[in-house]
């Protein structure tokens, strides 16, 4: 099942973050080509503003993994999420389960770190 899919509108594709609940957007990086397994480069980072707790959720996209940064804010309390490096989710599953609960947003923009 597809971790990642190609942005509607700009460049880039899109993925669910686990730690901020909602879709970043990876911009115009280096992609691997595998929506399964995806891996980008470099870094993504969602500013405040993006993300939904606010903070900030710095990231790197390997093999189908997110690794959160040192320097990502996202987590509970501000600090970083634990754990640290978590297996990305279907994308089509989470947006069932979460659109059937109403919890489902959307970040706006994404820069590359």
């Amino acid at each position: 099942m597809a971790k990642v899919r190609k942005q509607k509108f700009g460049p880039g594709y899109e993925f669910y973050c686990p730690a901020c609940g909602s879709l970043h957007a990876t911009g115009d990086h280096t992609f691997n080509g595998d929506v399964d397994a995806p891996t980008f480069a470099p870094s993504i980072m969602a500013a405040p503003g993006q993300v939904p707790r606010g903070g900030v959720c710095h990231s790197y996209i390997s093999s189908g993994r997110i690794i959160y940064a040192g320097d990502c804010t996202n987590g509970p309390n501000g600090n970083r999420p634990i754990p640290f490096d978590v297996e990305l989710p279907d994308l089509d599953e989470v947006e069932r389960t979460l659109s059937e609960s109403g919890q489902y947003t959307k970040a706006a923009e994404v820069q590359s770190a």
